[in-house]
């Protein structure tokens, strides 16, 4: 990181300078008065009276965008996320080990229509160019500012412009006053000024002339006002400021008694020979205040943390699932009853596991279409201003990134990298999600979200004092007490999905708004009266297919006029089993099988590792992800294919050998896919993951059936475990694929 050097500049307000019969000085490249006779009584005025400085040396940033607020708020100590609209933050901006970079003001100007905030920056005139090049160097990802953790990026892009080189209309100068008598003179000027609280700020006007006012300072004793103004009005509103502040004894005041002024607040001095500045010798002094070590992260963090990490009562979340719980039913339970459905207990529910055949409900989604009842998944809400931050902690993948509208993939960790729950997490609005989780999860991930939400429990086992930024609301959408707002989820998978749905839609913006919605996009719509959320995501593998949130009074209604309107297409309910045969089939892990469980399987050994973002300074678990090392994993999931069919069936736990019979992994998950053949998933030795090779796999004898004798004992007419041969495929599903299983079902 290297520091341009910057070019001369000149007040604006050089003639009135020269008027009042200023002595000049440079100062960091600028040409600015030192004082005006006598600097003493200058800083005396500063003190007891009223002194007018002209601050045009202070560097003035312009930061927006829609990742401006994460940026700035994972760039500098202080807590950004606190400041309201309207308010303003002192805080400092430190380098990767700590050392302070500047001292700056950032002032939280707006946040337009389209959800881009926009913010101010005021910084010593000494640090303008590195503070600008350091935030767009943050800003762009072209920085390494963390040596323990080089996957780490600050959330970015923002734009960062310097008010004093864009386009002449937007370019600002500072003017401030400061003293005791400041506020009746601000008065006389400005009649609302007078309500200005310490660190807020009101666009108001000076004589017609368009000023910010900011009540600045070091802390809330000190009696500083900035006026934010176009250079080429400066002039002006320091005359005016002079001319009324005559009454008050006012004084123009230099550099020397700016110095005087910083010098005594104890920040430190940028002067040309000064030592270089450690944020921890800031943090352990009387700024303290301007630093919150409990952040989950900012630049500097982790050294500060090594020396001065803060006690932290929180305890381990444990959690213990309850035993011989009554079977709960979904809302779709009796329309199952009727349908003639098998019942099978799953995840703590009554639930279909099929209606007419397994493998012909396969083919109905592969075909046409299949419906789902998937009611029994847990459906979160997560709202609140500070709902992206909430998320972005607790979840693997970006959540700021998503738009409304817009959803993604996850995973929820603990702090020991260990995967509690695969996801879905819809963005409803800026400030509003939905998280849909595994029903087998559910209890487990709602205790946990209320447990972090409420910084009960550790997040970071390396530094306990870590915390969520800041509470959120938290909706469990299938409990009855959430009245209007609880949804469960229906889902619709298979190409005739769309037509069904169109049918159902009573207005040409419905049909667009459906029709329109590409991959993980959703959209609110009402379908034959019903009002839902539609997205087109789905756990079958396939390319169109939706699921539909929608409250559980309306759901019997929805799932009855979809199959009467999908009937002349041939879409059919289809159970569990074919739900477990299609996400096989499309090689989509399950937890616990191909995800967690029994051998502790990683995203990245199921071929998920693209979804854990260790471009994120911070999540929770990231610290264990790294220290894992996945890219040096020596077993991950492979999809597979027998050779023949008729063969014995193939369960989860059934050994996989190499050709030379040696064992190698076992597999998770297998049933019939859409040629009839048997193709699953298996947990293999990295090294023989090649697509084509062939594979054994022991069909082991289930409970009850003949145990085989040791090879000496064997006698003419008795049988041995031979093991079936399999072939590797590749790990999703490709077009050829698709279109040769679309064929062999036909």
């Amino acid at each position: 990181f290297m520091r341009p050097q910057p070019a001369r500049q000149e007040t604006p307000l050089r003639a009135e300078h020269e008027r009042l019969g200023a002595h000049w000085c440079e100062h960091h490249g600028w040409l600015l008065p030192e004082h005006y006779g006598d600097p003493q009584a200058e800083l005396q005025a500063a003190k007891e009276g009223v002194a007018l400085f002209d601050r045009s040396d202070t560097g003035l940033l312009y930061v927006w965008g829609e990742r401006a607020l994460p940026l700035l708020q994972e760039a500098i100590t202080g807590d950004l996320r606190r400041v309201p609209i309207g308010q303003s933050i002192r805080t400092f901006l430190l380098d990767q080990d700590a050392r302070l970079i500047d001292d700056i003001t950032i002032l939280y100007l707006d946040r337009d229509r389209k959800w881009r905030d926009h913010f101010l920056i005021t910084c010593n005139a000494a640090r303008v160019e590195k503070v600008k090049a350091w935030l767009r160097g943050l800003s762009d990802g072209y920085i390494l500012f963390d040596q323990d953790d080089v996957f780490a990026k600050i959330q970015g892009p923002a734009v960062v412009e310097d008010l004093k080189e864009v386009d002449p209309p937007r370019r600002r100068c500072i003017l401030a006053v400061q003293g005791p008598r400041a506020m009746p003179l601000l008065h006389s000027l400005i009649p609302a000024a007078d309500r200005l609280r310490f660190r807020h700020f009101l666009p108001t006007q000076v004589n017609g002339i368009p000023v910010l006012l900011h009540r600045a300072g070091y802390t809330e004793q000190d009696e500083r006002y900035e006026l934010y103004v176009h250079p080429d009005r400066a002039a002006e509103v320091f005359r005016l400021l002079l001319e009324a502040g005559k009454e008050w004894g006012i004084r123009p005041a230099g550099l020397a008694a700016r110095k005087a002024l910083h010098a005594e607040s104890g920040l430190p001095s940028w002067e040309e020979g000064a030592p270089e500045v450690s944020g921890l010798d800031l943090i352990r002094g009387r700024f303290a205040g301007w630093v919150r070590l409990s952040k989950p992260y900012f630049v500097g963090l982790e050294p500060i943390l090594a020396q001065l990490e803060p006690p932290a009562e929180r305890g381990e979340f444990r959690w213990q699932e309850p035993e011989n719980a009554p079977l709960k039913r979904s809302a779709l339970y009796q329309e199952h009853v009727r349908l003639g459905a098998s019942i099978v207990p799953f995840a703590g529910y009554e639930m279909p596991v099929r209606y007419t055949g397994i493998y012909e409900e396969h083919l109905a989604v592969r075909r046409s279409a299949g419906l789902f009842d998937v009611s029994h998944m847990g459906v979160f809400e997560v709202r609140g201003e500070h709902a992206t931050a909430f998320l972005d902690a607790v979840l693997t993948n970006y959540v700021a990134g998503l738009r409304p509208g817009q959803s993604a993939y996850a995973y929820m960790l603990d702090p020991d990298g260990e995967v509690l729950d695969d996801l879905f997490v819809y963005c409803l609005q800026p400030d509003r999600y939905l998280l849909v989780v595994n029903a087998a999860n559910e209890d487990k991930d709602w205790a946990w979200l209320n447990a972090v939400n409420e910084r009960r429990v550790i997040i970071d086992r390396k530094h306990p004092v870590r915390e969520i930024e800041h509470p959120v609301e938290l909706l469990n959408l299938k409990d009855p007490a959430n009245g209007p707002a609880c949804k469960v989820d229906i889902a619709l998978q298979g190409p005739a999905s769309l037509k069904t749905l169109l049918s159902l839609a009573r207005d040409e913006a419905t049909r667009q708004a459906l029709s329109r919605l590409r991959r993980t996009e959703l959209a609110e719509v009402t379908l034959d009266g019903i009002p839902l959320v539609a997205a087109r995501t789905g756990y079958t593998g396939e390319r169109m297919g939706f699921e539909l949130f929608v409250h559980p009074e309306q759901a019997p209604a929805l799932w009855w006029r979809i199959l009467e309107a999908g009937e002349p297409w041939g879409v059919k309910p289809a159970g569990l089993g074919a739900r477990d045969s299609t996400r096989t089939e499309a090689g989509l892990p399950l937890y616990g099988h191909e995800l967690a469980g029994p051998y502790h399987i990683t995203p990245a050994q199921a071929g998920f590792g693209s979804y854990v973002k260790l471009h994120k300074p911070f999540f929770i678990g990231k610290h264990a992800v790294i220290a894992r090392r996945d890219t040096e994993r020596e077993s991950e999931i492979c999809r597979f294919r027998l050779e023949e069919k008729g063969v014995p069936a193939i369960k989860n736990g059934d050994p996989v050998v190499d050709r030379r019979g040696r064992c190698i992994g076992v597999v998770t998950s297998c049933a019939l896919d859409t040629g009839g053949y048997q193709l699953g998933m298996a947990l293999i030795e990295r090294r023989h993951h090649r697509v084509g090779n062939r594979i054994g796999i022991f069909p082991l004898p289930r409970r009850g059936g003949r145990e085989e004798k040791p090879k000496e004992a064997l006698r003419p007419g008795d049988q041995v475990l031979l093991n079936e041969w399999a072939v590797i495929l590749p790990r999703f599903p490709v077009e050829r694929e698709w279109a040769e299983q679309a064929g062999a079902g036909a």
